[in-house]
């Protein structure tokens, strides 16, 4: 049922609903008519499982191309082969640079090429 506000705000009033469980199918029931039918599996358990997070990354992904720069005689390179946008790997190669504290490399992009 709405109900029209003078502003023009349709207001829905939500129906009172209740499921049924009948065996492995659920039943859920508005005013005494079945809305939908839902194959459920419903298994007693004791407690709950304890959250798992994402699996944690050992290394970081981009720390092998700055450690390469740093260990090399080059004053600039072009860092290419990774599959990534130049503007998304400039931002992770200035984030390993923070998190090292190495003041001493700039990150730049040209032409949408990546540049140490």
């Amino acid at each position: 049922m709405s109900d029209a506000y003078p502003s023009g705000i349709v207001h829905l009033s939500p129906l009172p609903q209740r499921s049924e469980l009948d065996g492995s199918v659920l039943h859920l029931v508005n005013q005494n008519s079945v809305v939908s039918d839902i194959s459920v599996n419903i298994e007693p358990v004791d407690e709950k499982p304890e959250k798992e997070g994402p699996p944690r990354r050992i290394g970081f992904k981009y720390d092998p191309i700055i450690e390469a720069f740093l260990e090399s005689e080059h004053r600039l390179v072009q860092v290419e082969g990774t599959g990534r946008d130049a503007y998304y790997l400039s931002g992770q190669l200035k984030k390993v640079l923070d998190r090292k504290g190495v003041n001493s490399v700039a990150v730049s992009v040209r032409n949408k090429e990546v540049y140490l």
